[in-house]
């Protein structure tokens, strides 16, 4: 997927498949192309999933974040979370 450099979008290189698809994003607050996580393996940059669900110990099941894809053209909001974050 490619994305864009605007505050809250991305769109596939390829027209998506008709299903259900969960996304995972994150902010690269120092552009090293890494989800940083401190020494407990939390990350410290933003991140989300789709459906916006609660996280509370690692990452949501892909059930709780599926979204369905039935149309070329499909909008999603994520909304990012910092758990930890020393440099924000």
């Amino acid at each position: 997927m490619s994305y864009q450099t605007e505050r809250e979008g991305f769109e596939p290189s390829d027209r998506p498949y008709v299903g259900n698809y969960a996304v995972a994003v994150f902010h690269d607050a120092n552009s090293d192309q890494t989800l940083n996580l401190n020494s407990l393996g939390i990350p410290t940059e933003g991140f989300g999933f789709s459906r916006n669900p609660t996280i509370l110990a690692g990452p949501p099941q892909f059930n709780d974040t599926a979204v369905v894809v039935a149309q070329v053209q499909n909008n999603i909001q994520i909304k990012l979370q910092y758990l930890w974050n020393f440099n924000k």
